[in-house]
């Protein structure tokens, strides 16, 4: 059974193949204290998601729905993991789930949904950018051209 808390979460992409998405996950996280993952009600409803999500075979538009709310409400961290573990359950789960939140952002969460993955892909690509190779790079470049 996947286990949604910030700590199993932080674990989770410690560990994952691109580092970037972690040090992303981090800089996010540093201004998110209004996330409720902490609070006991969220805390049990991550739990019994957690249950319920393995158990699924198959993720229904209904279901994704439900997320939405709570997706928009939890640390960038737990939210990335449980849209992970949609996609371990079915390919492509968590695109369907933000062209679903694209589609109808009058759904409750959808727009704080998206708005987050926006800031999350737009962080990711900036620290590919700046990464200190390419800055390492055009430093080279630059100096070549003097």
């Amino acid at each position: 059974m996947p286990v949604f808390n910030r700590e199993e979460a932080h674990d989770f992409w410690k560990d994952f193949d691109d580092p970037t998405v972690y040090s992303v996950i981090c800089v996010m996280e540093a201004s998110e204290n209004w996330a409720l993952d902490n609070d006991q009600s969220v805390m049990l409803k991550l739990t019994e998601l957690g249950y319920a999500m393995d158990k699924m075979e198959d993720v229904s538009e209904a279901f994704q729905k439900q997320l939405l709310p709570l997706l928009s409400q939890i640390s960038i961290s737990v939210k990335l993991y449980i849209m992970y573990s949609l996609d371990m359950i079915k390919m492509r789960s968590a695109e369907k789930l933000i062209i679903l939140a694209e589609s109808n952002p009058d759904l409750p969460g959808a727009s704080r949904f998206l708005d987050r993955n926006l800031v999350f892909e737009r962080l990711r690509l900036l620290s590919r950018l700046l990464s200190k190779d390419r800055l390492e790079t055009v430093k080279e470049v630059i100096s070549e051209g003097i």
